[in-house]
């Protein structure tokens, strides 16, 4: 990437998104619609509040998703600091984004080289640059979840609620007309001639109905709004290159195309697993931190707690030949749980608002774990192995239910055990002690705490 050594410090202002040169006209009017939602400016109850909030992040995360895809065609390769913000940050506009220090701290990090680790992390604008060159393979085809099918039912999802607000703007156009003739109807009894309480009451009701009105053409905008967003969703069979462009180019283009699309589920799915259903990669105040010192995940950060993190779980990162082979950590715009496959590690910026920053880590390795442990399409008949032994230990649990248990046991193993509470039952201990292995010097400490500790660590020299 491109860096202007004599850049200018960048200033996050009101409307910065139009600095990126990533909107167009019709889609700067969608966003300033949705900082106008997102503010309460056209909440008139508390009902209003709720449903402006969720359908504000919907259209900034629209707006999100349709900007990179623009950039992305445009030229990956080259990025201005602005369009680095909005794709590493979701930096949209100031004014989403009021509270804390976070946006003079984040533009610092567009250059700011990565200190000595053990691990490879990413910002977003990197990733694409690798994932351009073919020198990461692309997430799908590490995860495998591009389903044809709920492609097809997200498509149905979507045409069916765009019918769903086309109907309910018919509603509204009726509403419009029959308005307009109210209002028509008042201007018409208004006779200068007529005595003055006559006058006041037709000029209340002609306020009454214009402010009426006025309400009725804002929700019309809004209703457009939010189809132009729906249809923006279902353009993803556009076409993803040109006659202008070369095949090599089309071919990078479309590892990008199908990367982001993934990526932008990923930021979804690790808002959801922390808890958060309303949600957006866009940068607003609701996930900054009171501290962002110590709860923001930039690069350096991240590094710095996994290295700590590791230490407490020192085979890890190792295969079955005691290799210690890292995953790649990402790290995406938005809130949430990080998500962990084989080789890499994809992290939020920021952590759930409920959460501490160390457990939504912890929990994201917790994930790494189980993810390594079942990979094998025959893991459950692997004797011997960490996901058979828990599965017989955690039986009559589906899949989904087996990976929370194990993911909390996991954050129980890594914080509270690690300190000498015994928490776990005592198989789940067992188990852990073996295959999740703390290093030599922590259990040594804990052996000189609980009988159970010295136990297992007896058993472990004796097999030894």
């Amino acid at each position: 990437m491109d860096k202007d050594q004599n850049a200018q410090p960048i200033v996050i202002d009101a409307k910065f998104y139009r600095r990126t040169q990533a909107a167009d006209q019709a889609l700067a009017a969608n966003i300033e619609t949705a900082v106008e939602l997102y503010l309460g400016h056209r909440d008139r109850t508390k009902t209003d509040a709720a449903v402006n909030f969720e359908k504000a992040l919907g259209i900034l995360s629209v707006s999100y998703v349709k900007m990179i895809n623009s950039i992305i065609r445009e030229d990956w390769k080259k990025l201005t600091p602005e369009r680095r913000l909005l794709m590493n940050f979701g930096i949209m506009d100031a004014r989403l984004a009021t509270g804390g220090s976070v946006l003079e701290l984040l533009p610092a990090e567009l250059d700011r080289p990565a200190g000595r680790s053990a691990f490879e992390v990413f910002y977003l604008n990197e990733w694409f640059e690798k994932i351009g060159r073919g020198l990461i393979p692309l997430t799908s085809d590490v995860a495998q979840t591009k389903a044809v099918s709920q492609k097809k039912e997200q498509e149905e999802r979507l045409r069916a609620k765009i019918r769903e607000v086309e109907k309910k703007l018919q509603d509204k156009y009726k509403e419009e007309f029959d308005g307009f003739q109210e209002l028509m109807q008042a201007f018409k009894e208004l006779d200068p001639e007529a005595d003055a309480s006559d006058k006041l009451r037709v000029l209340k009701i002609i306020r009454k109905g214009a402010a009426g009105l006025e309400a009725v053409i804002k929700d019309l905008a809004l209703g457009h709004a939010e189809i132009d967003n729906l249809n923006t969703k279902l353009e993803g069979d556009e076409q993803d290159g040109g006659s202008a462009m070369d095949s090599h180019r089309a071919d990078q283009f479309r590892r990008l195309r199908e990367e982001f699309d993934l990526l932008v589920n990923v930021m979804r799915s690790c808002a959801v697993r922390g808890g958060v259903l309303r949600n957006t990669p866009v940068l607003v105040d609701k996930w900054i931190p009171l501290d962002t010192r110590f709860s923001l995940f930039t690069r350096d950060y991240v590094a710095g707690k996994l290295e700590e993190l590791e230490a407490r779980d020192p085979t890890i990162f190792h295969d079955k030949g005691g290799r210690r082979t890292p995953p790649k950590v990402l790290i995406l715009p938005g809130v949430g749980t990080g998500m962990a496959w084989h080789d890499r590690i994809i992290m939020p910026l920021f952590p759930p608002p409920t959460m501490p920053p160390d457990t939504s880590l912890i929990r994201t390795l917790g994930n790494y774990r189980w993810f390594r442990a079942t990979t094998s399409f025959n893991w459950k008949d692997l004797p011997g192995e960490l996901g058979s032994a828990y599965h017989m230990a955690r039986p009559g649990l589906d899949y989904t239910k087996l990976t929370k248990n194990f993911v909390d046991d996991y954050v129980d193993w890594m914080t509270r055990e690690a300190q000498g509470f015994q928490v776990l039952d005592a198989e789940i201990r067992k188990l852990f002690w073996k295959h999740i292995p703390y290093p030599r010097e922590l259990k040594e400490d804990l052996f000189k705490r609980a009988t159970v500790y010295r136990q297992l660590y007896g058993e472990e020299m004796r097999k030894k």
